[in-house]
């Protein structure tokens, strides 16, 4: 769980561009946003990266299709 003031330093962008970006994969189920005050908490939905990885993995070669074969198996 993070908030866009924990991302903005890591990844390297504005606060602003990181706070649209979250809202968008918000909207989009990959994401969970709880307020508490002020401030508001992201956290990554795991089934909806999943429904995903298993779209993507079978279009996928080379490296990346390596990385999904071990992650199916977790």
């Amino acid at each position: 769980m993070t908030t866009v003031s924990g991302l903005i330093y890591p990844i390297g962008l504005s606060q602003r561009i990181v706070s649209h970006h979250l809202k968008v994969l918000t909207g989009a189920g990959f994401l969970s946003r709880s307020k508490r005050g002020t401030w508001a908490y992201h956290r990554l939905i795991p089934e909806a990266l999943e429904e995903v990885s298993g779209l993507l993995c079978p279009l996928s070669s080379g490296r990346f299709s390596r990385r999904c074969i071990r992650g199916r198996s977790r």
